[in-house]
C-alpha cells in the first residue's frame, strides 16, 4: 500500500496519531492556521483536543457550510465545531477563526482565498470523506481546478444529512473549498472510521486519480496521509495495485 496510507487498531489509534500531528505543528508554529472538518469522523479527536492547553495565537477554519447558514445556526457546520471543542469556541470570540462565507457569493469566496493565501495558507487540513468519494462537498465530477465555489449537493450526501435536519429537509446547497483549494494545504490527513467509508475509501484508492472520484486527488499531494480503522480499510486488499 502507498506510503501515506495507514491503517488503525482502532479509533482510539487515529485520535491519538491526530493529537500527535497536531502537537507537533503547535510546537513548531504556535500561530498555524488549521483546517478542521464537522462530522462524527473528528467528534472524539476535537473532544480530546479540549482538555490541551493551546496557545491563542493557533488559527482556525473549516471547508465548508451550508448555503445560507451562519455560524451561530444550529445545524450548520461552524455551529457544529464550536459545540465539540471550547479553543474553537474561544477562537471564533477572538477572531481567530475564519468562518466560510456562507452567501456563497463569488466575491466573498474570492476574497476569504485570498485572505487565507495571505495568511501563509491552510498549515494543516483534517478531513473526512463521503460515501459517494466526496471531500468537503466536493461532489463527484468536481473540476480539480475549482476554487472555493457554491455547490448542489448529491443526493446521496442529502440522505446522510436528513437525520440531523429532521423533521425539516436537509440542505440542498453548500458553499465549499474546492479540490485546488484543498490541495494548497501544507499538510493534509484524511481519517475514515467504520464500515460505511469503506466504499468511499475503496474508491478513493482504486484505478486511477479522476474527478469523478474527488477524493483520489490526495493521492497526488506530497504531504498527505490517509488514516483508517479497520472496518474503514476493509475493501482495500488488491485494490491499490497499479494505481497512477
Amino acid at each position: 500500500m502507498p506510503e501515506f496510507l495507514q491503517v488503525c487498531k482502532d479509533s482510539g489509534e487515529i485520535d491519538a496519531i491526530l493529537l500527535d500531528e497536531f502537537l507537533d505543528l503547535v510546537s513548531r508554529k504556535p500561530d498555524a492556521l488549521i483546517s478542521i472538518a464537522t462530522g462524527q469522523t473528528y467528534a472524539s479527536f476535537l473532544r480530546r483536543l479540549a482538555s490541551v492547553s493551546l496557545p491563542e495565537t493557533l488559527q482556525f477554519t473549516h471547508p465548508d457550510e451550508f448555503l445560507g447558514i451562519s455560524p451561530q445556526h444550529p445545524g450548520g457546520m461552524v455551529a457544529e465545531l464550536l459545540a465539540l471543542c471550547p479553543h474553537l469556541h474561544k477562537a471564533m470570540e477572538q477572531g481567530r477563526f475564519l468562518a466560510v462565507p456562507a452567501s456563497g457569493e463569488g466575491h466573498q469566496l474570492a476574497d476569504f482565498e485570498r485572505m487565507i493565501e495571505d495568511r501563509g495558507g491552510i498549515d494543516l487540513h483534517l478531513l473526512g470523506i463521503g460515501r459517494n468519494g466526496h471531500i468537503a462537498f466536493n461532489e463527484p465530477g468536481t473540476r480539480f481546478l475549482a476554487g472555493y465555489h457554491r455547490t448542489p449537493l448529491a443526493e446521496s450526501t442529502r440522505a446522510d444529512l436528513a437525520p440531523s435536519f429532521a423533521p425539516q429537509e436537509p440542505p440542498d446547497q453548500a458553499v465549499t473549498a474546492g479540490p485546488r483549494s484543498i490541495l494548497a494545504a501544507h499538510r493534509i490527513i484524511l481519517c475514515a472510521k467504520g464500515k460505511a467509508k469503506a466504499d468511499a475509501i475503496k474508491l478513493m484508492m482504486s484505478g486511477s486519480v479522476s474527478e469523478a472520484v474527488p477524493a483520489s486527488l490526495l493521492r497526488r499531494h506530497d504531504n498527505a496521509r490517509l488514516l483508517l480503522d479497520p472496518e474503514a480499510a476493509s475493501g482495500l486488499e488488491g485494490e491499490t495495485e497499479g494505481m497512477q
